[in-house]
This record gives C-alpha cells, structure tokens and sequence, in this order.
C-alpha cells in the first residue's frame, strides 16, 4: 500500500512541475523604428505620422491612411496600440516598441497634404523577430523602408508599450 501511495505523490510531484512548464506565455518582441524626414517633406508642412499595433490590422489597412487620421477608431485606441507622432523637415526619431502577443503586423501610416498613392502613406512591417530593426524614412511625399544606416543624433522615446 505504501507504494502506491509514493508512487501516486512522486507522479502527482512530476504531473505538476512539469504540467506547468508546458504552459508558455507567447515570447515578448521588442523592435525598434527608426524615422528620418528628409530636409524637405510635405511641401514644407509636418507630416502627422502613426505606428498602429493592433492584433485586427486588417480591419485598420480596410480603412487606410487616407480616412484614418479623421476616423473614430483612431481616437478609441489605447496608447498602447498607437503611437502619434508629427514630423517636421528633416527631424528624426527613434522608437523602441514592446510589441504584445498577438501583434503580427505593425502598420504605419503618414498624412501628406498632397492626396495620391495609398502605398506612399503606408507600410506594413511584420516584426518576426526579436530585436528587429526597421528603418524608415519620410521623402517629400511618401514614406519607404530603407536599408540605409543613419541617425547619428537621435531624440529617442524609450521604451514604448505598444
């Protein structure tokens, strides 16, 4: 009798030490956007500028850049998931983001003046990655992905919850 009652606490002992090991919380993903006006953008206005961290992006990309910055979804985010940023010629900003389980996609979204290509005022970024780093810079009237190194004096916000 004896034994099956050590049997049953060393098995009860393992089943929770190890039953409880399997239960993993999604890994955490820190990236880091680097932003970098060119000396002329926006026909020499700022330029509003979102990072958008949501897990339903889809329904953020339906809506676009070009409705956005008026649209009531934008104004019931948390601060969490969106980060508002206004760009003036030839700043540069970057951001390291604490991106939450769930986020598979950070959108980014910029607000010209001049109305034309909804792909100039977007980008999608798909983080991956831990660490990863996007460079992006805004030209005169379109933002892009660069691989170009910069930033030699950065005003930094750090660490962002998004």
């Amino acid at each position: 009798m004896k034994i099956k009652v050590y049997f049953f606490i060393l098995l009860s002992i393992l089943f929770t030490h190890f039953g409880c090991r399997t239960i993993k919380e999604a890994p955490l993903l820190y990236v880091t956007i680097n932003i970098v006006a060119d000396n002329y953008i926006n026909d020499g206005s700022s330029v509003s500028f979102d990072i958008i961290c949501v897990e339903d992006s889809e329904s953020i990309l339906n809506i676009g850049p070009e409705d956005w910055f008026v649209c009531p979804k934008r104004k019931a985010l948390a601060n969490s998931e969106l980060k508002k940023l206004v760009f003036s010629n030839g700043q540069h900003i970057t951001n390291n983001i604490l991106v939450k389980p769930g986020v598979e996609r950070i959108i980014l979204f910029a607000e010209y003046t001049k109305i034309g290509n909804r792909k100039d005022f977007q980008l999608i970024l798909e983080p991956g990655i831990n660490n990863a780093i996007f460079n992006i810079k805004l030209r005169e009237n379109k933002i892009e992905l660069s691989d170009e190194l910069f930033f030699p004096e950065i005003e930094k916000y750090s660490p962002e919850h998004i």
